[in-house]
């Protein structure tokens, strides 16, 4: 019931992603109005800024959590990540070379990469330290709207408006694999933690109103889920268990991973929510520009 949740406006915009800061005291929001910085209880705005972009896409935090990723750029034109000091925020470096926004970053284990995901169709590699990309990975046929780097390092899933993943070397560029069991564009991807010591899992959210199991490196789709709206961003509890899945009816939806069942769900808004971030509890961000939590004494294993 929604009158168990907290709700906070946070600006005009559609707020499109969410990040925790390492601490888990704060959480980030970015949309068209920049980054708005947030108490992760309250989820009180105590401070916003504007990166020299015009939307704000993804944010991700580098591996050693003092620096951080902003991603977007502007329609039609480019594609930005600004790598920033966090929590300073003082620019450290800015990558270009995309066309159209950057809908995705992400970094590898070691901090020595960053990857991005344009709606250009393309995917860049870069190494943190130059502003060049490496690798240009250009084989998919529309807009690529999330990525993620394996615990390997060397291995790269995008996922693009064109009903695929594809796996890929991030060295090379080459593909290693195409797995195409969507039927509609794929709007996210999430890493499951934990998978060093295993064949790693990617979960995967998409406009068919599945959300798919794989195990990327052998090319297996371990099981699906459908749901009753469009899950639109996807985040894996800290213990690899469960997947939070929050879609266009407003509604979270919290899958037992093992048994591909929806155990809980929430009506948090009346419009789209757009991603979803476990800090002091399970927070999501709508269209409205608004951030919805969770009690943290509902779910007190994501905290752990």
């Amino acid at each position: 019931m929604v009158d168990r949740c907290d709700a906070a406006s946070s600006v005009d915009a559609a707020l499109t992603t969410l990040v925790p800061c390492p601490d888990g005291a704060i959480i980030l929001a970015g949309s068209q109005a920049g980054v708005t910085i947030h108490d992760a209880n309250s989820l009180e705005m105590l401070d916003r800024w504007k990166p020299a972009m015009d939307n704000v896409h993804d944010l991700c935090f580098h591996p050693d959590k003092k620096s951080l990723a902003v991603a977007g750029g502007n329609p039609g034109q480019s594609g930005i990540v600004e790598l920033v000091d966090w929590p300073t925020r003082e620019l450290k470096r800015r990558f270009e070379g995309h066309d159209d926004i950057v809908d995705s970053v992400d970094f590898s284990s070691d901090g020595k990469q960053l990857v991005t995901a344009s709606a250009d169709e393309v995917c860049n590699v870069f190494a943190t330290s130059q502003t060049k990309p490496l690798i240009r990975y250009t084989k998919h046929s529309k807009g690529v709207r999330s990525v993620r780097f394996l615990p390997d390092d060397r291995t790269i899933v995008s996922a693009s408006r064109d009903e695929t993943l594809r796996v890929w070397e991030s060295t090379s560029g080459n593909t290693l694999r195409t797995l195409h069991n969507h039927s509609a564009e794929v709007n996210a991807l999430a890493l499951r933690p934990g998978t060093q010591d295993s064949l790693p899992m990617i979960a995967s959210a998409a406009a068919d109103q599945t959300v798919r199991f794989w195990q990327p490196t052998i090319g297996r789709m371990v099981r699906f889920i459908r749901l009753d709206s469009e899950p639109l961003g996807i985040q894996w509890s800290h213990d690899g268990s469960h997947v939070w899945a929050v879609c266009r009816d407003g509604v979270c939806r919290r899958i037992d991973a093992a048994r591909v069942e929806v155990v809980a769900a929430e009506q948090l808004s009346g419009v789209w929510l757009y991603d979803v971030a476990i800090a002091a509890g399970v927070i999501a961000c709508d269209s409205d520009g608004q951030l919805h939590r969770w009690p943290v004494d509902e779910f007190r294993e994501e905290n752990k």
